[in-house]
């Protein structure tokens, strides 16, 4: 209960007095809502900051601070514009008006960053906005995961994927691969010319190149390469010749191995 006592004259006074159990149930809620909230916030594996409706940082985790390399006292000086890299510093700008102009809820993609040292790192965003009872903006939660290595090893993949196509296609060998269920997995231009030219079939990766040819001659093809294959992927490194359309051709078939399995 809370009270509140005045005297009125000698040996008499006036007491009001309230329930308020409700209203102390409810302020525990919220503190533990708020302990919760700190707890989450803090520990995160990921960035998670508090960020005014003029861009300023009001409150960032460790997470955050580590990912691009200032203290926390640095990062609350600062705005979001300064550490983002100036070419996408407008963009960051219009969205952040979109949002509080309610034309759109929250934002997710990607977006670089700064870091202290100078590097360039690349993040997630998810922003959204946080309002008052009275729908008038209070300030933005951001959450910002790290993926400069993912970024990284995608680049990595499209210069190796980039470098083995001007390999493989800069040669007048016929080059193809196949997995284990004998489905393309690469192959050159020459090879696909080739298909195309004497089988009139247009190659695609994830297809089994005679799987659809119901022919004599797709039969054929299938029975012998489906046996030379199998050899192949058994281990075995294979060597013919035969001559077909009046070419005379050589193949060789080798298993590639990873981890002592042939894939």
């Amino acid at each position: 209960f809370e009270s509140n006592a005045k005297k009125l004259q000698e040996g008499k006074m006036l007491v009001i007095a309230r329930d308020v159990t409700k209203l102390r149930e409810a302020q525990h809620q919220i503190q533990l809502s708020e302990a919760k909230f700190r707890g989450a916030f803090e520990f995160s594996a990921i960035g998670m900051a508090l960020v005014s409706t003029t861009g300023n940082w009001l409150k960032v985790n460790k997470a955050l601070c580590e990912m691009v390399g200032y203290s926390e006292d640095d990062l609350l000086f600062l705005n979001v514009r300064d550490i983002t890299v100036p070419e996408e510093s407008d963009e960051g700008y219009i969205l952040q008006q979109n949002l509080l102009k309610g034309n759109t809820d929250n934002f997710q993609g990607e977006r670089r960053y700064i870091h202290k040292n100078g590097s360039i790192i690349w993040v997630n965003l998810n922003i959204s906005l946080v309002k008052d009872a009275s729908k008038s903006p209070l300030f933005f939660v951001a959450q910002i995961e790290d993926i400069t290595a993912e970024k990284r090893a995608a680049e990595k993949l499209i210069l190796n994927e980039a470098n083995l196509n001007a390999t493989i296609n800069n040669t007048e060998l016929m080059i193809w691969s196949v997995d284990r269920d004998f489905r393309l997995l690469m192959f050159n231009n020459q090879f696909a010319n080739y298909v195309k030219e004497h089988y009139g079939l247009v190659l695609q990766n994830g297809s089994r190149i005679f799987a659809n040819v119901k022919t004599p001659l797709g039969e054929e093809m299938t029975t012998k390469w489906t046996a030379l294959y199998e050899r192949a992927l058994g281990g075995d490194r294979i060597t013919l010749e035969e001559t077909r359309f009046g070419i005379d051709f050589q193949y060789s078939l080798s298993p590639i191995v990873e981890n002592n399995q042939v894939i």
